[in-house]
Formats: C-alpha cells, structure tokens, sequence
C-alpha cells in the first residue's frame, strides 16, 4: 500500500468521511467519495444545518442529528477553489457514543446539582419536623405524593404531602399502628417504599406514588437515600427529646412541667374553658395492702381513663402522685357536661374482677367564657375536687 493511500483509508475509516458538495449543496462524486448513508429526515437535517460556502471559510465546525437512524454528526467544513470549480469539503464524523456520553455525564451534572440544591434545602430545616423534608422529596422524585409513617409504643403518625394542594396533612392516634408490609426499594400497588427504619423506639417508612413523571433514578440514589435517613433520624430523636421532656415516664400523659408551660401562656387564651382536677382515692391503701406496684397500676388505671377521652383541645396531665388535670379549650358548658360523663364512664371501664383495687377518682369541674380568670377557676375547681372526694370517701381512707 502506498503512503497516500493509507492516509486516505485512515481519513475515510478512522477519523471519519470526506464528501464534496457544490455551492448548493448538492453531492459531488468523486473518486474517493459519493452521497453519505442518511435517511430521509437525516438528509433533510443536513441541508437544514449545512453553512453557505464562502472564500473565507475555513475548517467550520457545525452539527446535525439523524433522528431516524438514532445518529449524530459532527462536522468540518471549508470551502476550496480548484481548476473544476468552487467546492465545499465536508470533514464528517459520526460521534454518536460521544454525543451520548455527554448526554449521561450531563444528565449526572443536572442529578448532582439537584441532589445538592436538594441537601441544601432540608439542612437549613434541620431544627424542624420531619414533615417539612417531604414538600422537598416530592419535588426531587418528581412524585405526585408521599407518605410518611412514624410508629411507636405511645403514638403513630401519618403526615401525607400532595403536590396538587401543596399542603402536608397529619393524622395522629392513640395506638401503635403497624408500618406498611413494604420493605425499602420495594413496590406495592402503585407506592415504592422510599426508605424504612428505626430510631430509638420509633419505627418510620416513606412511600412514594409511582407515576410516568417519578425520577426512579433518584430514588435509587445513594447520597439522597444517605441524606433523607440522616435527616429523619436526627429528626426523630430530637422529637423524642422533646416528648420525653413533656410526658410522665409512668402514665405518658403531659407531666407537670408541661402543664405549667402551657398554665404560663394561659392555655393559649382560648375563648372559652373547662378544668378538670382529679385526684385518685384510696392510692395510699393499694400501696400498703398490696404494695407500690399496685398503686402505680392505679395511676395507669387513671391515666387510662383520660387517655380515652382526650383528643384535639382535651389535654390530660399528671401534675405528680395521684394529682391529675384536664384542660379542655373553645368548648361549651353543655360540651363540657358531656365529657365529663364520657370520662367518668371511662372510669367505670378501668374496674372489673381481674383488678384488686376499685378505681375511684374525684374531680372537681369549672368553666369559664369569655372575660373569666383563669386562676380563679382553678382555685375553684380543687375546692370542689376535695367536696367530691369527701362524698365519695364517705368515711373510708
């Protein structure tokens, strides 16, 4: 083989083909070239991209794609005089795997800068609930909605976001309820289980609805899945902080420190007002007939008893030993009759064969709307607190 035809085979084969068009365009055959392979919507895409020839240029860098075939071209053009005519040679290099390269590398680029943008965001929420991280993930996972579970042994949560409405909706109860049966990467009727867990005593699981927007890449990313539990995690121990430094060990009712907080702030001057102070009878007979085990089965027997009755503006606290409250907030004298019978049905519910001790608990109840002072109902409702624990007493110690 000689030199100058192996340069033109590693022209032709190794870096790409030459090919001669006239002024217009138009394909010239020559010896070493003819019409490039393009398809029709490929060779519509050339005449589309294609500069105008001109003395001056010179190696111009230009590009087009051929959509039908799936290819992408670079390529070098500049225009020649010769004895036969004005000329343009076109330098073409099929740079498909490049072009695609690129794309995967900026489309890695654009997944970082919306992981750090993301990481960002929910540091500088650090110091809040967990459900302010969710309005953030849906955006990220591109997800209509998302769901967060938080189970343990005194409360479970279920806060829902929805990029329809914007706004998280929370659901508190009483008991434990059981996280979903989805483990983490996992799908289930049209929800893929972001991340699952625990923290402490507090079990947590993130579902997100699947749908044809949901970045699935995303959901799969390590550094957000690292950043989300992180999150979570150092969110769910400061609530425990906070819930351990506002309920009673014993009964998980509010604790006293809890209830002056909120004495302090004047129960957040509701309108109108309900005040329940109980106090449990007979405590010091359980400890010394049965012992203090039984005694503390009586204070649970009582929390119970509020428990079953609280709900959103009913408040229960155990202000310590066998001293109880209830503060009920924007309710009516007629509303508040009503649950005080409620409760003291709930009373009757904690007594039955299986216990040793009757429970009986005497409360005393006042109510004020409007202008009323606050601690003048609460100096009233202990005077009739004691006036029911006499007549319920009767004599007995």
């Amino acid at each position: 083989m000689k030199l100058k035809d192996a340069i033109q085979q590693f022209l032709m084969e190794g870096i790409g083909e030459v090919y001669v068009t006239d002024p217009k365009g138009h394909f010239v055959t020559t010896l070493f070239t003819g019409k490039p392979e393009l398809s029709e919507r490929g060779m519509h895409a050339w005449n589309l991209c294609r500069p105008e020839s001109g003395k001056e240029q010179k190696g111009e860098v230009w590009e087009f794609s051929d959509t039908e075939l799936n290819k992408y071209y670079s390529v070098t053009t500049s225009t020649v005089v010769t004895e036969e005519g004005v000329y343009q040679l076109h330098h073409m290099m099929d740079v498909t795997n490049y072009s695609d390269l690129f794309r995967r590398m900026s489309g890695m680029y654009k997944d970082w800068e919306r992981m750090s943008k993301f990481q960002q965001s929910i540091l500088q929420k650090l110091s809040d609930g967990y459900e302010v991280i969710l309005s953030d993930l849906a955006k990220i996972l591109r997800t209509e909605e998302i769901w967060f579970y938080v189970s343990s042994y005194h409360m479970s949560e279920l806060t829902s976001f929805s990029t329809v409405n914007k706004t998280a909706c929370r659901k508190r109860y009483k008991e434990k309820l059981g996280i979903p049966p989805i483990q983490s990467g996992e799908m289930k009727d049209g929800e893929i289980c972001l991340i699952r867990g625990t923290v402490e005593e507090n079990e947590f699981s993130i579902l997100v609805k699947d749908g044809e927007r949901v970045d699935h890449g995303m959901i799969d990313n390590p550094m957000l899945l690292s950043a989300v539990h992180l999150f979570v995690e150092n969110s769910l121990l400061r609530m425990q902080i906070i819930y351990t430094s506002e309920h009673d060990a014993l009964t998980g009712l509010y604790n006293k420190g809890k209830y002056l907080s909120m004495l302090d702030k004047g129960f957040g001057n509701p309108y109108s007002i309900a005040i329940f102070n109980m106090d449990v009878n007979f405590l010091k007979r359980a400890n010394d007939t049965y012992g203090h085990e039984e005694g503390d089965l009586l204070i649970k027997r009582t929390a119970n008893s509020i428990r079953k009755v609280e709900r959103e503006e009913v408040y229960g606290f155990r202000i310590g030993g066998d001293e109880f409250m209830m503060i009920a907030r924007n309710i009516s004298l007629e509303q508040a009759g009503r649950l005080r019978r409620e409760w003291e049905k709930a009373v009757e519910s904690q007594n039955g064969p299986e216990y040793n001790v009757e429970l009986v608990v005497s409360c005393g109840m006042t109510y004020g709307e409007g202008e009323y002072s606050l601690q003048e109902l609460l100096n009233k409702a202990d005077e009739r607190m004691y006036i029911d624990k006499r007549l319920k007493k009767g004599g007995r110690t």
